[in-house]
């Protein structure tokens, strides 16, 4: 490993740059935090993975992978505190380049599912519907305006790396994701509480589930794509369901419709 002991260092200076919005756009870069993570994409990936940070005084740092030609970057425990962007930081950070980013989804008759992201502002819901439209088996992930940049150090973190892995198309205002989806061939249902209880609803075989905004839902222009709305049926006692959570739970059940037939 090359050690680094300056702050102003090129490579620090980006890094520590990745932690805006702004700055995962500057760069065309993002930053993923924690050596499991981290392991995980030089496993899956190292294509995309620019630079390794290591803390020098980071235990978890002797458990990385090696090889494959990445440059890595020893640093003080001071200096890559300015690089973490958590709280009790285990010491390893990969700087990645952003995946390229699809301009269509792939039309088909077939089967398939992608997630939209209507407004979702929070970075641990956007992270965690990220991470679950992976585990569920989504084909991809539209990520309108309004929601938060799907490349954050928050973001990733909440997506435990999804986000290198699931094909992501951001920026689109509704009636360009519209016109992707149709094409496509995919039906848009939107996740309301006033929605079909999902357990009994009929799934298209080509979904896309459109999950809003934490505070004000689905909104208006994303709603004009929509042929119909779902719902997780819950108790009258509890208002509604966080947006992670109850996109979470309809993705689960749409993958399982996927399975045993029902869609």
């Amino acid at each position: 490993m090359e050690r680094v002991e300056s702050s102003g260092n090129r490579s620090v200076r980006r890094a520590v740059e990745l932690s805006t919005p702004r700055g995962v756009d500057k760069h065309g870069a993002f930053l993923v935090e924690g050596p499991r993570f981290v392991a995980d994409m030089v496993r899956r990936s190292p294509g995309l993975i620019l630079e390794l940070l290591v803390c020098e005084e980071a235990p978890a740092a002797s458990g990385l992978p090696g090889g494959g030609g990445i440059r890595a970057l020893l640093l003080p425990e001071k200096v890559f505190g300015l690089v973490s962007d958590t709280v009790h930081s285990q010491g390893v950070a990969a700087v990645c380049r952003l995946p390229v980013q699809p301009e269509r989804l792939e039309p088909g008759g077939g089967p398939s599912s992608v997630l939209v992201m209507d407004g979702i502002s929070d970075p641990g819901n956007a992270g965690t519907l990220l991470r679950c439209a992976a585990a569920f088996g989504f084909s991809a992930v539209l990520a309108l305006e309004g929601t938060c940049n799907p490349y954050s150090p928050k973001v990733s973190r909440a997506a435990a790396g999804a986000n290198a892995f699931l094909p992501v198309m951001r920026g689109l205002d509704a009636p360009k994701a519209s016109a992707i989806l149709e094409v496509a061939g995919y039906t848009a249902l939107a996740a309301e509480k006033g929605g079909r209880p999902v357990y009994s609803a009929s799934i298209p075989s080509r979904c896309a589930l459109v999950v809003g905004s934490e505070a004000h839902g689905i909104s208006e222009a994303a709603r004009t794509m929509c042929r119909g709305s779902l719902a997780v049926p819950q108790s009258r006692d509890v208002e509604s369901l966080n947006a992670a959570v109850a996109g979470a739970v309809l993705m689960s059940w749409i993958a399982s419709s996927r399975a045993t037939g029902r869609a």
